[in-house]
């Protein structure tokens, strides 16, 4: 771990460019997870070849002869984890906090949500709802403030058409609490803010704030000119544009995310969903997240071929999260497969777009739900 972190340093400084750096303010958090008491299991040999199969790839004794194959096999099962439907959340919501009055951190009195990288924030008025049991917040009626706001017919409709997905059930008391929605790209964030001043979001929960999340703290330039919801746009698009001019970007407030929750998070207490999703550079997000991890119970995550993730593993960052006490697994469509010491060397190779999954393992119910689903799935196939 020692010898990974010194390289994620260096490859840190390699992009410092990109931000002017500010010292960041401390977080005064008291709130930390429980220490895990239980490391994740092992895989077993049967579980290892069903995962496998599933993915399509060989293990490992045979990746160095069948490279191609592997890495072919499993670029055509990403697809399963590259739009997922994250039913183990929502049921654990609907079903798990509902009846549940002496949750472990008593946390189903007030909820907190953060999501970088909000985009147009179809996923962020699904998880407030959820995690504040409010019908104020309907998908429905988002995606259609979201149109009305548009100028022109330069909205991108996103790749998983999220505004069309469905959204949890409501059987819980309304809680208090607050859902950030923190997005970088200047037409975007003014089309968020325009739909949630019509639905009165932020007199709700909602806290909409313009601005990245990187490793440490500054300014960096995104485009001023580009689609409303624009999807593959990240941190260094300005930079590494060789047409663009420098008129045509603007500054925009760069925080870690330690940064970001000491200085706009009202609460003290547990972060029940973090969703990150900044088209390459999580990990740099979750590199300047520091002691927000230890309050996170349950995390979402973009891995991509893009951005920083192009030079780094995966395997190496689920161990580090690992350390800190996660379980992570693909997220599929209702599915789940882990990859927490369930670890195959094509993982080392292969970079495409996907979405990993993790819930910190003090979190038993959620812990117990989300391995009850990955058992489901190697069985279901």
């Amino acid at each position: 771990v020692l010898m990974f972190t010194l390289v994620i340093c260096v490859g840190l400084m390699s992009y410092s460019h990109l931000i002017h750096i500010d010292t960041p303010p401390k977080d005064q958090s008291s709130y930390t997870n429980s220490p895990s008491t239980t490391a994740a299991p092992e895989c077993t040999d049967e579980q290892r070849k069903k995962v496998a199969h599933q993915l399509m790839f060989q293990d490992d004794e045979d990746f160095k002869n069948s490279a191609t194959k592997n890495l072919y096999g499993l670029k055509a099962r990403s697809e399963n984890f590259q739009c997922p439907n994250p039913t183990w959340i929502k049921s654990f919501y609907e079903e798990e906090i509902s009846t549940d009055t002496n949750d472990e951190d008593d946390d189903h009195h007030y909820f907190l949500g953060i999501s970088v990288g909000c985009n147009k924030g179809h996923d962020a008025i699904r998880t407030a709802r959820m995690g504040l049991s409010s019908t104020d917040f309907d998908a429905q009626k988002w995606a259609t403030e979201l149109d009305k706001g548009r100028t022109d017919d330069k909205m991108d409709s996103g790749v998983c058409k999220q505004a069309s997905s469905d959204q949890a059930k409501i059987v819980s008391p309304k809680r208090a609490g607050e859902m950030h929605c923190i997005e970088p790209m200047p037409s975007t964030f003014s089309l968020l803010k325009r739909a949630s001043d019509a639905l009165r979001h932020e007199n709700q929960g909602l806290v909409l704030t313009h601005a990245a999340i990187s490793s440490a703290q500054g300014t960096a330039q995104f485009p001023s000119g580009e689609a409303a919801g624009r999807e593959d746009i990240g941190i260094d698009f300005c930079n590494s544009s060789a047409e663009r001019l420098p008129a045509q970007c603007e500054d925009v407030s760069v925080y870690s995310l330690e940064g970001y929750v000491a200085k706009y998070v009202k609460s003290k207490g547990p972060i029940n969903i973090l969703q990150i999703d900044v088209e390459g550079w999580d990990f740099d997000v979750l590199f300047g997240a520091s002691s927000v991890l230890d309050r996170t119970h349950y995390l979402e995550f973009e891995y991509h071929v893009s951005g920083k993730w192009n030079k780094l593993h995966l395997p190496d960052a689920v161990r580090l999260l690992d350390g800190k006490g996660f379980t992570c697994y693909w997220a599929g469509k209702g599915q789940l497969w882990r990859i927490t010491e369930c670890y195959f060397e094509v993982y080392n190779h292969w970079h495409g777009w996907s979405n990993v999954a993790c819930v910190h393992r003090s979190q038993k119910k959620l812990s117990e739900k989300m391995e009850n689903l990955f058992l489901e799935t190697l069985d279901a196939w």
